[in-house]
């Protein structure tokens, strides 16, 4: 009906005002990333653990984890209770 298409639109335009504001700052922090922690939060998003980055890197864990640090702090998370992998699948499912 008429009036369940104007709430359909209303409801689309309100989650657009909710979301726009967050999409925009993620595509601002991945601007903020190196070529390399890109790629290290793509393999993140996959699933893959430090040791498995690491080893498919040519890289130490330490190194790993040391990206992961720095890309924790470029994002904005400062909490250690936000678990990353977590943080970039929910941000990219946005």
């Amino acid at each position: 009906t008429d009036s369940d298409k104007k709430y359909l639109k209303a409801l689309i335009h309100n989650l657009k005002e909710i979301i726009t504001p967050l999409f925009s700052r993620t595509l601002q922090n991945m601007d903020l990333l190196s070529p390399r922690e890109v790629e290290i939060r793509h393999l993140i998003n996959q699933g893959c653990s430090s040791k498995e980055i690491a080893e498919m890197l040519c890289l130490s864990v330490q190194t790993i984890n040391t990206h992961r640090k720095n890309i924790r702090k470029k994002l904005g998370i400062n909490s250690t209770g936000i678990n990353l992998s977590t943080y970039i699948k929910s941000s990219d499912s946005q």
